[in-house]
């Protein structure tokens, strides 16, 4: 609020507001820019699609195959950014795991025991 005015200075105001939609062209522009760039990749997976097709693989197996491959690379991705003793706990809670660790069951008890939750996080298999 402005001193001895009963409500905000609008010139201020309509600034930041200017400044806001200034910033909303750019990444509009930016989100254009990448969208573009990425239209090149994405129709060489699509030909890849077709060509498995057309090779007698089912198409929604081959899907679910891409998926799971992609989803195992974001997993190795999430377990390389810890740190290397929050690492070597997550190894640890894998390792405790067992066999359990490579059903779907187990995979997911594995996320949810994350070495930042602590033995609150491993207690929690449990329920």
């Amino acid at each position: 609020m402005t001193e001895g005015s009963n409500g905000y200075d609008r010139e201020m105001l309509e600034r930041f507001l200017c400044e806001i939609d200034e910033a909303d062209v750019e990444l509009l522009s930016l989100k254009g820019e990448y969208m573009q760039s990425c239209k090149g990749p994405r129709e060489t997976i699509a030909n890849v699609f077709d060509q498995a097709k057309e090779h007698g693989i089912p198409r929604a197996a081959f899907r679910a195959l891409v998926k799971n491959r992609r989803l195992d690379r974001q997993i190795a991705a999430n377990v390389e950014a810890l740190e290397a003793d929050q690492q070597a706990e997550y190894e640890q809670v894998c390792t405790a795991l067992g066999d359990f660790i490579d059903l779907p069951l187990g995979a997911a008890a594995a996320r949810r025991a994350r070495p930042n939750g602590g033995e609150a996080a491993l207690d929690s298999l449990a329920s």
